[in-house]
């Protein structure tokens, strides 16, 4: 029995002590910067600090889903997880420099753009924890995660704490405030609204405050003083608390709920709550979200200590502003067979911030998600105590009105939870059987594993009755892409096909023995024979004989057999092969008559001397394979077949602006070779890899790109984009200044780092008298006088001319 490989979830292997007291962060962390699909795959890595070869590791991709990013109440939904949440356990075969090489392929996808990690995976015979056990905190590229295993007893002395761990609370808002504003996204300034949570989407640029939702991170509260939204993850955040008097539900939406992804055997950190709004600098931002903790053990014993990575709570108060929301609770997976005295397990969302003014009713936060407890068993143990519940919303003017927070709702405890199981395999132990004996090779079932053999038998044993020694390979998998591998070698004595081999040269034929048989008698079946080992036979006439050996084995396997022998008969070489489309693997079939050898060329540069070979493509295009077959008389034959491989090629792509030419470049990510199909969501269209398009308006359009659109393997990717086009983009005009001679905000004045265009600025009052005008709005101020006196307060209309374009707005003057 040779044992190739045991993929597992949980995966011993690492620092193995009779007792170890373990406390703090036990995990080592690395951010992950490209992932090299090779076989085995390696992992290019910001650090190797605190990995070793022989080592188990966690890989984990923290974000990468896509959203909506209308500036709707949609903005932040999920559009696809894609690989969000994907994780497995590995093994590192070695390390040069920083890149990990590791001991098998990834069975996952992975995208390094996602905020992909390496955890280190320790492994303890024994393990008592003497101080809090916890994860180092997500810091926006690793962290969070805690992760160890125990072949024996786990003992808690300590609690183990992954709280805080998750993903980030949002920033409350620049101390600002002007109108009522309804945006869902936006940038920092001018401080319209509080920062959202982080979720597991990446931050697009403008877009990181308002009161959407960013996936399961809260949305901020907004202008003015209303409250942020918690974070969300199994279950969702609570929206926050609105200002009395709002025209509008401005509050922070609430961060979303990651249940639909249950299914998939993703896991998440929590989602970190939004940030108030504020305008006195009294508000509040929004708490961390819980990590997330795997544990592997045969035994935990308890002792009344907690397993939890909860939300954080809002502990500040908002006192004239805007509260933030609370951190949603993270995610707690256990592969334990048995607890000992009373354990809690918690994986609560945090309360949201309170907010006190007696003399209005402001924003307070909503309460944050409750995360996901998961046990391998199918009930929770008696002295086991579970809690998933939701934050609670904080405490404020507004409790129990329509203008009032929400709680965060109750996250998930799941059971028969499907975590990968270590898959170890026996095939059985290597035979030596006689020829027409039967045998039985395999391992015992286990319920939930899935067997197939490489000769297409799909149970734990079964028995067969080879004609030569072969090799049995057999593939156990859980279904969730782990799988262990194992073979057993049949070894028949002596077995003629196998330990004879027939090298003819079209007339003469040399019969290679090398089973290592005591006796033998050769008849050639020309009259002839022999009872040399390996004897040099040739044949007069062409045709076909039977060439029989009579040979006792050193294993006591008596035996006869008969081979036909052809003699100057031409070959006739055939082939044939199956694919899936779209997939890189092809099966190749050597349809010859009688070969006894083959040799395949692939057409890219690979070959294979198998009789009926696998091969996996890397690139899509035409290949010519080439067979040479050799039958048993000795005749070698050449035959040459086209077939066509089409393989699925990502569309990822980048787009650069140019603000004042009104324009947009796109770069296509694809590799050479691959044709290109843009749509920019404008009637335009082009088939150039790197294509410069103006749009003809500005505002938002879905701009796709499609891969090999004529082929039977398209791939289309689809991106929001943003286009100006006229010569005010790069403007910022305030909305309102105050001339009072405070210093602060005196004059008004339009900015711009990159003008587009040459402006004139005229400004009037609310009579349509011109009260103020300058052919440099750039460099030339407005005091707030007119005629050499002070201006009223009010509102004062201003016209701005470009050379293409001119624009009206409203600013408001206020002493």
């Amino acid at each position: 029995m040779k044992l190739f490989s045991a993929i597992l979830f949980f995966l011993s292997g690492m620092n193995l002590f009779a007792q170890t007291n373990i406390s703090g962060v036990i995990n080592s962390y690395a951010k992950v910067l490209a992932v090299y699909y090779t076989c085995p795959d390696s992992l290019l890595v910001s650090t190797t600090t605190g990995f070793s070869a022989g080592d188990s590791i966690l890989i984990f991709q923290m974000k990468g889903a896509s959203i909506d990013t209308t500036n709707s109440n949609t903005f932040g939904s999920i559009l696809d997880y894609d690989k969000a949440g994907n994780f497995e356990v590995l093994k590192i075969n070695s390390i040069n420099g920083n890149t990990i090489v590791l001991t098998t392929s990834l069975m996952k996808l992975y995208d390094p753009f996602g905020s992909v990690q390496i955890i280190s995976y320790p492994n303890y015979t024994k393990a008592d924890i003497i101080g809090t056990l916890t994860a180092q905190p997500w810091n926006g590229n690793t962290g969070g995660i805690l992760a160890f295993s125990v072949n024996d007893t786990l003992v808690l002395n300590a609690d183990i704490d992954a709280g805080a761990g998750g993903f980030k609370g949002g920033a409350v808002s620049q101390n600002y405030s002007s109108t009522w504003f309804t945006e869902f996204s936006f940038g920092i300034f001018p401080g319209s609204g509080g920062g959202k949570g982080e979720g597991i989407s990446e931050f697009l640029t403008d877009k990181e405050f308002g009161r959407g939702s960013q996936t399961n991170g809260g949305g901020g509260g907004m202008d003015i003083n209303t409250g942020a939204a918690g974070g969300g993850n199994y279950g969702a955040g609570g929206h926050g608390g609105n200002n009395i008097f709002a025209p509008d539900t401005l509050w922070g939406l609430r961060g979303l709920s990651l249940d639909t992804a249950i299914n998939q055997n993703k896991i998440f950190l929590g989602g970190g709550g939004g940030g108030g709004h504020q305008d006195s600098s009294q508000g509040t931002s929004g708490e961390n979200g819980g990590g997330i903790i795997f544990i592997r053990a045969a035994v935990i014993t308890g002792n009344n200590h907690l397993i939890k990575s909860n939300g954080m709570d809002v502990l500040p108060v908002a006192v004239a502003d805007g509260a933030g929301g609370g951190g949603a609770g993270g995610s707690v997976m256990l592969n334990v067979k048995t607890f000992y005295s009373n354990i809690f397990i918690e994986a609560k969302g945090g309360k949201g911030g309170d907010q006190i003014y007696p003399a209005q009713c402001f924003g307070n936060g909503g309460g944050g998600g409750g995360g996901v407890i998961l046990f391998a068993d199918s009930v929770i143990p008696g002295n086991v105590i579970t809690s998933v519940s939701g934050g609670q919303k904080g405490i404020g003017q507004c409790n129990n009105t329509m203008n009032d927070a929400a709680d965060g709702d109750s996250g998930i405890v799941k059971f028969n939870w499907s975590i990968p199981q270590q898959v170890i395999i026996n095939a059985g132990p290597d035979l030596g059987i006689c020829t027409g004996s039967t045998v039985q090779v395999g391992t015992a079932f286990l319920q939930g594993l899935q067997y197939l053999w490489n000769n297409g038998i799909n149970t734990a044993t079964q028995t067969i009755n080879p004609l030569s020694s072969t090799v049995l390979a057999l593939i156990v998998t859980d279904g969730l892409c782990h799988y262990g591998y194992d073979s057993v070698i049949v070894n028949v004595y002596p077995n003629p096909i196998i330990s004879v081999a027939l090298n003819v040269s079209c007339g003469s034929v040399f019969f290679s023995n090398n089973s290592g048989i005591n006796s033998y008698k050769w008849y050639f079946g020309d009259g002839d024979s022999a009872t040399s080992t390996s004897p040099l036979h040739t044949y007069i006439n062409s045709g076909n004989y039977q060439a029989t050996l009579i040979a006792t084995s050193i294993n006591g396997c008596t035996t006869t057999s008969t081979q036909s022998v052809s003699i100057n008969v031409d070959q006739q070489p055939a082939m044939s092969y199956s694919n899936v489309i779209c997939d890189p693997v092809f099966h190749f079939f050597n349809q010859s008559i009688n070969p006894i050898a083959s040799r395949w060329k692939f057409g890219d540069g690979d070959s294979s001397n198998n009789l009926q070979p696998f091969h996996s493509y890397d690139s899509t295009g035409s290949k010519q394979i080439e067979l040479i077959t050799t039958s048993q008389s000795g005749c070698i034959d050449t035959i040459r077949q086209n077939i066509n491989v089409f393989l699925r090629t990502s569309a990822r792509f980048d787009y650069f602006i140019d603000s004042c030419a009104a324009k947009i470049l796109f770069a296509s990510k694809a590799p050479a070779g691959v044709s290109h199909l843009w749509n920019f969501g404008d009637n335009g269209f082009s088939t150039a890899r790197n294509p410069v398009h103006y749009f003809q308006s500005p505002g938002d359009y879905n701009v796709s790109l499609t891969i090999n659109a004529a082929s039977v393997c398209p791939t289309i990717t689809t991106t929001n984009v943003q286009s100006p086009s006229d010569g005010f983009y790069t403007l910022y005009i305030p909305n309102s200044f105050t001339p009072n001679g405070d210093g602060n905000n005196e004059t008004f004045k339009i900015f711009s780092e990159i003008p587009c265009d040459k402006y004139s600025l005229q400004i009037f009052n609310r009579w349509g008298e011109e009260v103020f005008k300058t052919d440099d709005p750039l460099n030339v101020e407005w005091d707030g006088n007119y005629k050499g006196q002070i201006a009223a307060e009010g509102v004062y209309v201003y016209l701005l001319r470009g050379t293409k374009a001119q624009k009206t707005g409203h600013i408001i003057l206020e002493r």
